[in-house]
């Protein structure tokens, strides 16, 4: 909230990064504290509703922002944050104290790092970076510019392509218990990647403003259904006592893949072009399919089995 009133550019930039110290673990908090609290087909259906929370906030919050530049200029659009201490507020009244746990950050590392090693949840950690790699490489990168480079869509018109994928997003995280109570884990997280593949698959062979809005409401579906999917998965494998320093590691090799994929995506917008790229993004969603074992090993497939047994869903959701 301080931005708003940063005397100069060193200011503003040391603010914004006190700004990321504090939004760091906010993510990773919100999921633990749903996991602490609830389990198994409740849990996913919460996480599911968190997700769809930030999913909406990504649609509503820069329209505001641009009226409130337009009403007060670059200044007035960090007033909102200010509403971060009535949240703290509320927190601080409404959320159950939780038992402090004694120990240095090395010692919680150490005991989380075997936790890493093992396959059910170093699959979903890595997927989870590939996961972002597209979301930011593809979709956030590579989308804009082509709208504007080839079909000439102006600001205004990109910003409506752009939020079309919160509609999907919302629908499929909002129906993720009852996804995942019907087919279980993997299947879903199959379907994700295959709307994600068909997507981009779509924007790459297709040249046409109506085709990249129909990539854009597929990519949307796949967005809602892999990210809490598989945060969820990730906070069941993990063992209470250090399910907060695993899921941050998540959303830290998430962050990795969201700086990297736009730095890929950049670099194949020069050497190739958008659709090219496009294709690229959908055979690395396909390839996932085809060795999504080497990734989900071990993965607890719950739901499965309600006329139909884990393995021929993965069998379908594979086709």
């Amino acid at each position: 909230g301080l931005a708003a009133f940063a005397p100069n550019y060193p200011a503003l930039l040391a603010l914004r990064f006190l700004q990321g110290v504090g939004s760091a673990g906010l993510v990773n908090l919100a999921v633990v504290i749903i996991s602490d609290n609830w389990q198994g087909e409740e849990r996913t259906r919460l996480i599911g509703r968190n997700a769809a929370a930030l999913t909406m906030a990504i649609v509503v919050l820069p329209p505001i922002g641009g009226l409130l530049a337009g009403l007060g200029g670059w200044r007035a659009t960090f007033l909102p944050y200010w509403i971060g201490l009535v949240s703290a507020a509320v927190v601080w009244v409404r959320l159950p104290r939780s038992t402090r746990r004694p120990g240095t950050l090395g010692a919680h590392l150490r005991q989380t790092v075997p936790i890493l090693k093992t396959r059910a949840v170093l699959g979903p950690v890595l997927l989870g970076m590939f996961v972002f790699v597209m979301i930011f490489g593809l979709f956030m990168t590579v989308v804009p510019l082509y709208l504007a480079d080839t079909f000439h869509v102006k600001a205004a018109g990109r910003g409506l392509v752009l939020a079309l994928p919160a509609v999907t997003s919302t629908v499929a995280a909002l129906s993720l218990g009852r996804l995942r109570a019907r087919f279980g884990r993997v299947p879903v997280i199959l379907l994700g990647l295959g709307l994600f593949a068909v997507g981009f698959t779509l924007a790459a062979s297709v040249p046409a403003l109506v085709a990249v809005c129909v990539a854009a409401l597929l990519y949307g579906g796949g967005d809602g259904l892999l990210i809490a999917t598989l945060q969820d998965t990730v906070a069941e494998t993990a063992p209470p006592e250090a399910r907060g320093t695993v899921i941050a590691t998540w959303v830290g090799f998430a962050r990795a893949g969201q700086t990297a994929g736009p730095v890929l995506a950049g670099v194949g917008l020069d050497t190739v072009g958008a659709r090219p790229v496009f294709g690229m993004g959908a055979g690395l969603a396909a390839l996932l399919i085809a060795v999504h074992r080497r990734f989900l090993t071990g993965v607890p497939a719950e739901g499965a089995g309600k006329g139909a047994s884990e393995e021929k869903l993965v069998g379908a959701a594979n086709l």
